[in-house]
């Protein structure tokens, strides 16, 4: 706003111009503050990402841990039709599966480099693999999907100790095709199985089991998986009512999994 000339300028002229003046100096005060304000305000998206990134880091380091294994392993049933094994009258035929961890990024498939073999304890740290049955017919009274079916019943219980938890199992579904002069496995499909969702633990669950080449469905095996960990480290440790013939040992207990016992040892 230009000044007003006093050659022409009334008092009252002269009161209008410095009314006008005092409401621009205040309004450009009121949006110099705005913008400090605006610019003092936290930054949300960046919070909720730094959370988001903490409980990342926490569940990695959870996986980093050892984990033991379970599957329970039900009733597998057959789409003969599917197979198309093409077997000899002289030839018999059982099916078994394996349970390989991987982390391998999906649909990426490892496959085995060797035949498994069925196993009986937790010492092995490749794999879980049930023996090899025979299948015998479907009951008719069970709902029938295809027309020409077998199952096999393994009932069978198996765990494996990983020194970390992978993100998925691959199951992989075996033939072993034998007769008088020779014996022969072949693999027939395959079915990845997450092991990082903790809300598919210890429920029965029935998978489909896909073709290698053509992803069709070969079979469908009813299983129960279960992931646990060992107890961390225990908490606190200190004595107390120590004396010249013993003492007393308290700790708290490890945080996560519950221990079921302790062992305790006294070294000179």
């Amino acid at each position: 706003m230009p000044q007003a000339n006093a050659a022409w300028a009334t008092p009252e002229a002269a009161k209008w111009l410095e009314h006008r003046r005092h409401l621009q100096s205040s309004a450009g005060g009121r949006a110099k503050k705005h913008e400090v304000k605006s610019a003092q305000r936290p930054d949300v998206g960046a919070e909720s990402r730094n959370e988001e990134a903490l409980a990342t880091r926490e569940a990695l380091q959870r996986f980093r841990r050892p984990h033991v294994l379970h599957a329970d392993v039900g009733e597998l049933t057959l789409h003969l039709a599917m197979l198309d094994l093409k077997l000899a009258w002289f030839e018999t035929v059982r099916y078994f599966v394996s349970f390989h961890p991987s982390s391998v990024r999906l649909p990426t498939v490892q496959l085995p480099k060797e035949t498994p073999r069925p196993t009986s304890d937790a010492t092995n740290t490749k794999y879980m693999a049930s023996p090899a049955l025979a299948t015998s017919p479907k009951q008719t009274s069970e709902t029938v999907v295809y027309d020409w079916q077998e199952s096999v019943r393994f009932d069978e219980h198996m765990q494996m100790l990983s020194d970390h938890l992978d993100s998925h199992f691959l199951l992989f579904l075996w033939c072993s095709k034998s007769s008088l002069l020779s014996e022969s496995t072949v693999l027939l499909g395959y079915r990845p199985l997450p092991l990082r969702e903790p809300e598919l633990y210890a429920r029965w669950a029935t998978w489909d089991i896909l073709d290698l080449n053509t992803s069709e469905e070969l079979a469908q095996l009813s299983l129960r998986l279960d992931v646990t960990a060992p107890p961390n480290q225990i908490r606190l440790p200190h004595l107390s009512d120590v004396s010249d013939t013993g003492f007393t040992l308290n700790w708290s207990e490890p945080l996560g999994s519950s221990a079921s016992a302790y062992a305790v040892s006294v070294q000179p």
